[in-house]
């Protein structure tokens, strides 16, 4: 869900680059969007949805070779504030996110098609004072897009909205 909404908004920053020339002839397109606010779905729950509602901002480069082939994006996505967590049929069931998530992606693209996709976070961490933490994607997610859809072929740190392991938020949201 996000990634792929990372990726829409990528391709938007086309139309802001900032050209720069590599060696070899091979150029750099910098680019940044935002702020932006989006609402997504977090995990389900018995009842009810988790959904976050945050505002981030996007930079990057993408890489292209010196026949003009796109073989990298470098992205980061930094929230603006806190991302707000809450229960889709009660809203005023909330809890904030915490400052330091963010995310940064390396795309890799062979023959201008997305192969492989690292991400780095922590994209999402919540941590409620006296509970601790109670949801986190956290680490490394390497995903492997060559079969056309995401794979994952490695995974390090917690990964609860990848594994959609939301059990705690959804208590502490209930």
């Amino acid at each position: 869900m996000l990634r792929a909404s990372v990726g829409l908004l990528a391709s938007v920053a086309l139309l802001i680059p900032d050209l720069g020339v590599a060696k070899g002839g091979s150029r750099v397109e910098k680019y940044s969007v935002g702020p932006i606010t989006m609402t997504l779905d977090i995990v389900g729950c018995e009842g009810f949805d988790v959904k976050s509602t945050f505002t981030f901002e996007i930079s990057g480069a993408l890489h292209f070779d010196a026949d003009g082939t796109l073989f990298m994006d470098i992205l980061h996505l930094k929230p603006v504030g806190r991302g707000l967590y809450f229960n889709s049929t009660d809203p005023n069931k909330t809890v904030l996110g915490s400052p330091a998530e963010r995310e940064f992606d390396r795309t890799v693209y062979v023959d201008g098609e997305r192969s492989v996709v690292n991400i780095h976070g922590p994209t999402f961490m919540i941590t409620v004072p006296g509970h601790g933490r109670i949801f986190s994607e956290t680490g490394t997610l390497v995903l492997d897009y060559s079969t056309g859809n995401p794979v994952i072929t490695f995974s390090s740190g917690l990964n609860q909205f990848y594994d959609q392991d939301g059990a705690a938020l959804c208590n502490y949201l209930k």
